[in-house]
Parts: C-alpha cells; sequence; structure tokens
C-alpha cells in the first residue's frame, strides 16, 4: 500500500477500461488505497456507472485519495443514487473531503 505501491498503479491503470465491472471495482479500490494519484481524473471521470460496486469503489477511493476536485460530483452521484449505501458513503466522503480542505486553509500561528 502506499508508495511502495505506486509501481503498480500503472499496470492497474488498464483495468478501469475493463468491461467487468467487479475487475473495475477492485482496481478502483486498489488504485486508492494505493494512494495513486494519477488515477484521480480517471476514477472522478466514471462517477456516472450504473453499477452500485463501481460507484461506492469510486466514491470510497477518491475519498482515500483527497481529491477535492471530485466533491460537486460526489455530493451529486450522493443525492441521487438508487442506493442508500452509496448515498452514505458518498455523504460522508463529501464531509470528509470538505474537512480536508478547511484543515489545508488554516495557518498555523506563531
Amino acid at each position: 500500500y502506499g508508495e511502495g505501491a505506486h509501481d503498480a498503479g500503472k499496470l492497474l491503470l488498464p483495468f478501469l477500461d475493463s468491461k467487468n465491472d467487479a475487475e473495475r471495482a477492485y482496481a478502483i479500490t486498489v488504485l486508492g488505497m494505493a494512494d495513486y494519484q494519477p488515477a484521480v481524473p480517471r476514477i472522478q471521470s466514471q462517477l456516472a456507472s450504473q453499477d452500485w460496486r463501481v460507484v461506492y469503489a469510486e466514491i470510497r477511493s477518491l475519498g482515500w485519495l483527497g481529491a477535492g476536485t471530485a466533491t460537486a460530483n460526489i455530493q451529486e452521484v450522493a443525492a441521487g443514487f438508487w442506493l442508500p449505501e452509496v448515498r452514505d458513503i458518498g455523504t460522508k466522503t463529501v464531509a470528509a473531503l470538505r474537512s480536508l480542505r478547511e484543515i489545508s486553509t488554516v495557518r498555523p500561528q506563531s
């Protein structure tokens, strides 16, 4: 996980185009766990998937990756997805990403 898995990130990117939704969901999860930042745009672009496993994995991984650029997209998905668990992880991820943004804008006082 983390930096030790970054080399594998490049090898996993082709799985984001897999026709097999379970395979895509696993790749998205591993890329998030590995903190593979170059995958963020590709993961974010697939939030419109109809497979709940893929959307759940995407939201969770974008949260792990600290992808603040995805906040609006995640919020939109969380507001209207048919599965309550996806809506729930979406709401929690948006809150976490906003919290990260707030923390990063706070300057330490000397």
